[in-house]
């Protein structure tokens, strides 16, 4: 009986024992990689790097310095300290210039949209007759409502455009429709802020831009003369 007693006793401390050694937990070590200038001579040296990056490392005093936001388009792969220099793309932005919305691209437009802008940028149709020939001075201020009704009683079947082949809004009208090649300027092409007016001394409109406005010196091009 002493012996079935003692041969029970050894088998639980060795089952006791092959538990302990199930329940051990072996301690592992995870390491993260940090990536930068492992130079240790370098301005820019990184202590807490531990993969290097080829080029990374300055010896220059301030080449440290510059945006470190990957964001900006001036971003400095080897500054370590931000010195607020970053520079971010321009925010879309639109202007009206008679009732055709463009992006100046500088990001100061009046408008943050192109559909807010188209909403307020566009301009009542409206015409005007000068020497028979129908015309859309933009303004919304014409003679008549209508083309129509302008050619009815101007009798001209012109067709009137922006005929600048530079211009924003080539082969269109004052009110933004697509007319094609047009006949004639209607003084409403946008040019990015370049001015067109006429200064022969021998036309109608002379020292005019091609709105009807007079103008305080010479234009960017010489356009828009109207001549008997």
């Amino acid at each position: 009986m002493k012996k079935i007693l003692y041969l029970f006793l050894a088998i639980s401390l060795i089952f006791a024992g092959c538990k302990k050694e199930d329940d051990a937990v072996t301690p592992t070590t995870t390491s993260s990689k940090i990536y930068g200038c492992t130079d240790v001579n370098a301005v820019n040296f990184n202590a807490s790097a531990n993969v290097y990056v080829p080029n990374i490392c300055c010896y220059t005093p301030g080449c440290e310095l510059g945006c470190t936001d990957e964001s900006a388009v001036n971003y400095n792969f080897q500054a370590t300290e931000d010195d607020g220099s970053c520079i971010y793309p321009a925010t879309a932005s639109w202007d009206c210039i008679q009732g055709v919305c463009y992006d100046p691209g500088t990001g100061n437009g009046q408008y943050n949209s192109e559909s807010a802008c188209n909403s307020a940028c566009s301009v009542t149709a409206s015409w005007d007759c000068y020497d028979g020939i129908c015309y859309d001075p933009g303004t919304g201020n014409g003679q008549y409502n209508s083309e129509s009704a302008c050619n009815a009683n101007c009798g001209s079947g012109v067709v009137y455009g922006c005929t600048d082949p530079t211009a924003l809004n080539y082969g269109y009208d004052c009110n933004q429709q697509y007319v094609g090649a047009p006949d004639v300027d209607d003084g409403c092409c946008v040019t990015n802020g370049l001015v067109y007016g006429c200064m022969d001394v021998t036309a109608l409109n002379y020292g005019y831009d091609c709105n009807g406005q007079m103008l305080s010196g010479y234009p960017d091009i010489e356009d828009c003369c109207v001549f008997k």
